[in-house]
């Protein structure tokens, strides 16, 4: 099982040091298409290293809407049956969310991937072959 628990901490090294820490086995190109799958290829074209940019502690130089996706590209990175998310659109405008459940849905098609999300956002559910609704 890959996991994006709430509360997940990073490294601040850069993306390519999480990438090498949380994902070893991880190939280049693999992380590359978790990024930018995770919506992120243009947040690092901006950064001044790229991928080798400083993240600062706990990845404070992201904002929270970056800095979850790039959570969710180490948990999209490997090839693990199940993949549970938590949460993973919090903090991103609406275009970005539709965007990042798109390509998960098409990065679950491509690969054979179980796909597990929590969320409380009820606009993505329509994407979800079986949706479970917890309730007190």
């Amino acid at each position: 099982i890959a996991a994006l628990p709430q509360g997940s901490v990073l490294l601040s090294g850069s993306i390519r040091e999480n990438f090498e820490r949380y994902r070893p086995e991880c190939s280049r190109e693999d992380m590359h298409e978790a990024l930018a799958d995770a919506q992120l290829s243009e947040v690092i074209a901006a950064l001044p290293d790229g991928i080798d940019t400083p993240l600062g502690e706990d990845a404070c130089n992201l904002s929270g809407g970056q800095r979850s996706r790039l959570l969710t590209a180490l948990a999209i990175a490997g090839n693990e049956p199940l993949v549970l998310l938590d949460e993973p659109t919090c903090g991103l405008d609406a275009k970005t969310a539709a965007a990042l459940i798109d390509a998960l849905f098409q990065r679950v098609q491509r690969t054979g991937q179980t796909l597990l999300v929590i969320t409380h956002e009820s606009s993505i559910l329509k994407n979800f072959s079986q949706v479970l609704e917890l309730r007190k």
